[in-house]
C-alpha cells in the first residue's frame, strides 16, 4: 500500500461528464509528494461492483469513490 497515492476512482456512464470530472481532478493542487491515480470503470453490473474493480487496480492508501457527474 502506498501512503502517498491518492485514487479517485470513478463509475462512467457518460464520457462527457467522465471528461468534466477529470478537468476538476486535473486542476487540483497535489503536493510534490502525493501522486495521483485516476482510475475509470465504464462496464460494470453495478456501482458497487464498479468500485470494487477500481479499488482492486490501485495501491493507493486513500480512495475517493465518485460518480462521472460529480465535480469537485
Amino acid at each position: 500500500m502506498n501512503d502517498n497515492k491518492v485514487a479517485f476512482i470513478i463509475c462512467v456512464l457518460d464520457e462527457n461528464q467522465f471528461i468534466k470530472c477529470k478537468s476538476y481532478i486535473d486542476d487540483l493542487e497535489i503536493p510534490p509528494e502525493i501522486e495521483i491515480d485516476i482510475i475509470s470503470i465504464k462496464i460494470s453490473k453495478s456501482i458497487a461492483e464498479a468500485y470494487n474493480t477500481g479499488m482492486n487496480k490501485t495501491d493507493a492508501k486513500y480512495k475517493v469513490y465518485l460518480h462521472s457527474n460529480t465535480y469537485i
